[in-house]
């Protein structure tokens, strides 16, 4: 891979002679070991994170499958899910979806593995998701089994840069490992960009310090919390933790057929959640500058128990 967008950078298989004298040219900045990347999702089932993101109190029963929406929410926004592809035929959708690019080589435009269409959906389906009008793309970057080396990610993120066109551009990145300087630039530079990039802050409990993108600077990091406001047992957490949204037993769109649904659970749940808020808030005017900062003060605060001191006890709203 060749990167010229998202950084000036190039992935390739050097012998150790080769990776002595490209370390010693002077414009070359940093060498990295590649690593990978891999999904952050447990499979689960019950529907709830929609109600939560639009309450501002606890849920209930009267309140746990109500879900209050601007009908027109993400309408002239594109959010690109860099995943594992999404099923683009599916019907709750409703024809919003498109594939944007493959980078997994010899693998079809299809999603074989089901994590980047439950993320789709909850940005944007009709039925799961938060921006119900968002043009949602796929970006291919994990194979049938969730991985992907990080070289591969960034491949994606650099097509996102170099094809996103407006203002009006988020991208829902649910994918971690371990600390990536590479990576992390790639999204601080899509954010430099003028593209909102929701991550997803991991799954291994955690320092999300620690874990790439969830460190980058420019990422909106997102922790996951369960129906009873509690942190899920697996979020990580901390103060690179920008915000925490719905991440356990979180229903969406399938892969099998055209109206599959299936049920996760990650701070993979919990990252497409913001997406939505923001591609939300776009569409109704906010601007990439006041964006985080809106998202910020129209959360909830100080509802969630079980994180450290240091992580922000912040739960997204849709307002």
């Amino acid at each position: 891979h060749k990167y010229y967008t998202i950084l000036s950078g190039v992935a390739a298989t050097l012998d150790n002679s080769t990776l002595a004298k490209v370390k010693e040219l002077p414009n070359v900045e940093f060498v990295e070991k590649d690593g990978i990347a891999h999904a952050l999702a447990v499979q689960n089932n019950a529907p709830w994170g929609l109600a939560r993101v639009s309450n501002k109190r606890r849920l209930d029963n009267s309140n746990y499958q109500k879900y209050e929406y601007n009908p027109n929410a993400g309408e002239g926004v594109t959010v690109y899910v860099v995943d594992s592809g999404v099923n683009v035929d599916h019907v709750d959708f409703g024809g919003r979806a498109k594939w944007g690019a493959n980078f997994i080589q010899g693998s079809p435009n299809i999603d074989g593995h089901g994590h980047g269409t439950h993320c789709a959906g909850t940005v944007g389906g009709n039925t799961f998701g938060v921006a119900k009008k968002a043009q949602l793309v796929g970006v291919k970057v994990l194979d049938r089994n969730g991985k992907a080396p990080w070289s591969v990610i960034i491949a994606g993120l650099n097509w996102v840069a170099q094809n996103a066109r407006g203002s009006n551009n988020v991208i829902s990145l649910s994918i971690g490992g371990d600390k990536n300087e590479a990576v992390n630039r790639a999204v601080n530079e899509a954010h430099a960009k003028g593209i909102f990039v929701a991550v997803a802050a991991g799954n291994e409990n955690r320092d999300a310090c620690i874990v790439s993108p969830a460190s980058a600077e420019n990422a909106f990091t997102v922790g996951a919390t369960d129906v009873n406001d509690r942190k899920a047992s697996f979020s990580n957490w901390g103060q690179c933790v920008n915000i925490l949204a719905p991440g356990v037993d979180v229903l969406s769109a399938g892969i099998s057929h055209r109206s599959a649904t299936q049920s996760m659970s990650g701070t993979s749940m919990a990252a497409p959640h913001v997406a939505g808020i923001a591609a939300t808030l776009l569409s109704q005017g906010v601007t990439f500058p006041n964006l985080k900062n809106t998202i910020l003060s129209t959360a909830s605060r100080n509802l969630i128990s079980g994180f450290s001191s240091n992580t922000p006890n912040i739960l997204a709203n849709t307002g």
